[in-house]
């Protein structure tokens, strides 16, 4: 019995590593693209002759990531004091919500210029995306009011930070069904564009490049999204909670 306890001892803190990595990994993915990305970032945003407010997301999107990155390897690897851990908690969840709220953003944006003599399907983004958002503000909101004491305990193993932990998990869950049900929306008013719009999109290298990236882009949100969904939905004591949370 005592091998046996040991051995799943040993398992569930050895995947609690590879989440730990897998938090920190997005910084390499995030620097590669910055770099690959750079030039046509001060071509077309920093050279631009007027700004918007399209100008604004961008720039949230492109550098709040590190933000989250850094948070979540302090938070992770770094031995906090009680309060310090509860700031640090609450700063890391309200990083994510802004860009949860802002990712989607753009994806709503890139379906609605795609649809942009439709005002039916325009509108209906527009609901769609304001359900999505409040859903998720009501999750996070939801999960930085449970006690932290759990979260923040020094004894991973507590009753109490085992019962905050799943709690968190359940939550963290439903926010991501939201989303992963907003993006699977786009993908499908995506393809229904490009099958209503052949011929034109065939000829218009400007409507293809749109069509193609919002579906790789949204696409891929889908896959990451149910992918979050699943390991949110895995019991806490398997240790893969949030693996793909970053």
């Amino acid at each position: 019995m005592a091998s046996s306890t040991n051995a799943q001892l040993n398992t569930l803190l050895a995947r609690l590593e590879i989440v730990e990595y897998c938090r920190v990994a997005p910084v390499a993915v995030w620097a590669l693209d910055y770099l690959l990305t750079l030039d046509d970032e001060v071509e077309i945003i920093w050279e631009a002759k007027r700004w918007s407010y399209i100008h604004g997301i961008f720039f949230v999107v492109r550098y709040l990531p590190p933000a989250s990155f850094i948070s979540a390897s302090i938070y992770t690897f770094l031995h906090l004091s009680t309060d310090s851990c509860f700031r640090l908690y609450k700063a890391l969840g309200g990083v994510s919500l802004i860009l949860m709220i802002m990712t989607e953003g753009v994806l709503c944006i890139r379906t609605r210029a795609l649809w942009n003599l439709s005002s039916v399907v325009k509108t209906i983004l527009i609901v769609l995306y304001t359900v999505v958002c409040t859903v998720v503000t009501i999750c996070m909101a939801l999960g930085m009011s449970l006690g932290l004491d759990g979260v923040c305990s020094t004894s991973s193993e507590s009753a109490s930070s085992i019962a905050t932990a799943g709690r968190e998990e359940r939550i963290m869950a439903g926010a991501f069904s939201a989303i992963a049900v907003f993006e699977f929306a786009i993908v499908c008013f995506t393809l229904l564009h490009a099958c209503m719009t052949f011929g034109i999109r065939s000829s218009s290298r400007l409507m293809a490049s749109l069509y193609e990236g919002n579906l790789i882009y949204s696409s891929t949100l889908l896959a990451l999204s149910i992918a979050n969904v699943a390991f949110y939905g895995t019991p806490v004591t398997e240790g893969w909670t949030g693996l793909l949370s970053m």
